[in-house]
């Protein structure tokens, strides 16, 4: 058998500008690795489901999702969880991560955490859509007439969520 090795010339330095090279043409023709950019569709296709305007399919938010910002990162609380890069706006707040229901479970439901206080999350809703939220169960949650849920999450950030009886689900 008769060996054969390819010898590169013009050493390191030359392949190292090729791969450079591959890389950004790659990157500029939307082939390469890139940072996860927020959908523009975000706020039409989530927002009314997030109100509780809207029906939730755990099946399909957990495919736009994934097609959205990538695999989730953790399964916890009967919930696929999603890290929502940097940039993404909702009713003029930054979301920090997405959850949506397992399949199969007793409820559909469909989440984010915002950055922003319950309080801050509260006028800001009411600014940017005209909903109020009651107090319900307490004062750290809220509920808007329409059924979605306004709840404080580590003193710090908030989470909005609509939360429906899933009547797809096996046997319950």
């Amino acid at each position: 058998m008769v060996e054969k090795r390819i010898i590169v010339t013009g050493g390191e330095d030359e392949l190292m500008k090729y791969f450079l090279w591959l890389f950004w043409t790659l990157t500029l023709m939307g082939i390469g690795p890139r940072a996860i950019a927020a959908p523009t569709d975000f706020e039409p296709v989530a927002g009314g489901a997030l109100l509780c305007y809207d029906a939730i399919d755990p099946d399909y938010f957990k495919d736009y999702l994934t097609r959205s910002f990538k695999a989730p990162y953790k399964t916890e609380g009967e919930a696929y969880w999603f890290r929502a890069g940097s940039g993404l706006q909702l009713y003029g707040m930054t979301v920090e991560d997405l959850f949506v229901s397992t399949e199969g479970g007793r409820h559909a439901f469909l989440g984010v955490v915002l950055k922003e206080k319950l309080d801050a999350a509260q006028k800001k809703l009411l600014a940017e859509k005209g909903i109020t939220f009651s107090p319900y169960g307490g004062k750290t949650m809220l509920r808007s007439p329409s059924g979605s849920i306004l709840i404080e999450y580590d003193q710090s950030r908030s989470k909005l969520y609509c939360d429906k009886y899933n009547v797809n689900s096996n046997g319950y």
